[in-house]
């Protein structure tokens, strides 16, 4: 019935016409919706027969939850034993404060959603059903772990999805116990991060992920991060990570932790960081596609990275890099940014990337050009090299390749700086 009916629901009108009711679906993509009668401010939850398994009111405005009558076989969907998916999500009003939000005797749950909401997020430790659970733009969601300091999806052996995007999330960095974990949304949240027992050496501890070995999706982004560095080998649990986002807003401090394990990582997104130390060469990595480790303090030579086929975007912007190594096969290389660093010496070959398109290397220190890096980029739409300290000599040779690779195949749209 979503989108069909303006103003309150009587709460057990429900539950008394339709006994044996298993789908309740109050969900709305447009058009009317439930909101709180003139007479009614609160506008509760139906109450429905403890037979439903699907309960679904998305996008009303619903704002409280009923009671209980189990004489009368009129369920609050909190106490619903046998259900299976619950849906509140877009209820923006609708609040609660407690961790029972899934009654302690159901074994059925399998997927939750109450993002959009204020409902705290729910302890659903042992629940072995659970395979999905969204609370993202939640502004009540407060602690992964109960008020007792155990993690809230402690033993959820099927969960594959846990979403926590921009809600408030607080806490620090639990140790996932879920095997078939695949996605883990933690971006824009309030995370600190540091070991559950009060250990604040690293902000993801070695064994975070220890049991989450088909993790997939790792995004982690919060301000309030511990100002520490990610343990070495907290990613070496991980081999089927194929998305890796980290942004601490400078907290995280020395090295990059050993992504060598993760043969699938393909994203790599490890910008506004304070990593230091030298950047890996990604060897380990094949199919690695797309690399943003701009913003961070890494320093010594931009490594020379060979082979990888895959590579499409590679942003080391902001960083003190002093050199950049020759790089050899990157046949799909087409962003290459590197300004705003250390760079010195000669412009290298970038005969080994034909498609680059992008090459951005301003503000820097570079002063010598070897003929040849630039003629055959037939490709190349913007090239900046302002703010160096290029020789004659290095332009001069610079501006003839430009020359000849444009004569070469003439096109429009080029930017040279």
């Amino acid at each position: 019935m979503g989108g069909t009916l303006y103003g309150s629901i009587t709460q057990n009108i429900i539950s008394t016409r339709f006994p044996n009711l298993t789908e309740l679906n109050l969900s709305r993509g447009g058009g009317a919706y439930f909101h709180p009668d003139d007479s009614d401010n609160n506008c509760a939850l139906p109450n429905v027969p403890n037979s439903c398994e699907t309960y679904l009111v998305d996008n009303n405005d619903f704002r409280a939850f009923g009671t209980t009558n189990t004489g009368a076989g009129q369920y609050n969907v909190r106490d619903l034993t046998n259900l299976i998916t619950l849906s509140l999500n877009g209820n923006y009003y609708l609040e609660y404060n407690g961790e029972d939000l899934i009654s302690s005797s159901n074994n059925k749950i399998q997927a939750v959603n109450i993002y959009n909401t204020g409902i705290r997020c729910p302890n659903l430790s042992g629940k072995q059903s659970l395979t999905t659970f969204y609370g993202h733009y939640n502004r009540n969601i407060g602690s992964i772990f109960t008020s007792g300091g155990t993690y809230k999806f402690d033993g959820c052996g099927a969960l594959d999805i846990l979403y926590f995007y921009a809600s408030p999330l607080t806490g620090r960095m639990p140790k996932f116990t879920n095997p078939n974990l695949s996605y883990l949304e933690l971006r824009e949240t309030a995370l600190t991060g540091g070991n559950p027992n009060g250990d604040n050496t690293y902000v993801i501890p070695e064994r975070t992920f220890e049991q989450s070995p088909n993790l997939q999706y790792m995004l982690l982004q919060s301000v309030n991060l511990l100002t520490a560095p990610i343990h070495p080998n907290a990613f070496t649990y991980t081999p089927n990570l194929y998305y890796l986002w980290y942004i601490s807003y400078g907290k995280t401090t020395e090295l990059i932790p050993s992504l060598a394990s993760c043969s699938k990582l393909t994203y790599l997104v490890l910008h506004l960081n304070n990593f230091t130390g030298n950047f890996p060469n990604l060897a380990a990595n094949k199919i690695i596609y797309y690399v943003d480790c701009s913003y961070n303090s890494l320093s010594g030579n931009i490594p020379g990275f060979k082979n990888l086929s895959n590579l499409h975007v590679l942003y080391l912007h902001n960083n003190q890099f002093t050199g950049i190594t020759k790089f050899t096969n990157l046949p799909n290389l087409a962003y290459f940014y590197a300004h705003n660093n250390q760079l010195s010496g000669e412009i290298p070959d970038f005969t080994d990337c034909p498609n680059m398109y992008y090459l951005i290397l301003f503000n820097n220190k570079l002063t010598t050009y070897k003929s040849g890096s630039f003629s055959s980029l037939y490709r190349l739409r913007y090239l900046d090299l302002s703010s160096n300290l290029l020789s004659q000599q290095a332009i001069n040779l610079i501006i003839s390749d430009l020359y000849t690779n444009y004569n070469s195949i003439k096109r429009g749209g080029v930017t040279i700086n």
